[in-house]
């Protein structure tokens, strides 16, 4: 089995690279919430040291997917719409005008 490649990081960071398609922020804030997630799922050893989470603060990891779910899935299927809409249009008006250049050919209306 071929050895694993060393992951890339963003310039002066210890981000990774953000595969295509995803901006930095977007990587960034995910490492956030991996970072935020961490402190809850392994204790310290000191077991008085007690990291909450607030309401407004789990609110704001909830804002964070639902961009994340905006941007990934439903700006990117409204953009197939929209291309949707614009090849459509071109391969009708193509269509129009072959059927006009038909009819100029046959001098029929």
């Amino acid at each position: 089995m071929a050895p694993l490649a060393a992951p890339r990081f963003h310039r002066g960071t210890n981000i990774p690279n953000a595969p295509q398609g995803v901006t930095i922020e977007s990587v960034e804030g995910i490492d956030h919430v991996r970072g935020i997630g961490n402190i809850g799922a392994h204790m310290e050893a000191d077991v008085n040291v007690n990291v909450s989470i607030e309401p407004e603060e789990a609110q704001i990891l909830i804002e964070l997917i639902e961009i994340l779910f905006d941007e990934w899935y439903i700006a990117q299927h409204k953009r197939e719409e929209k291309f949707n809409k614009v090849k459509e249009l071109g391969v009708q008006k193509k269509q129009e005008k072959e059927t006009q250049t038909q009819k100029a050919k046959t001098g029929s209306k």
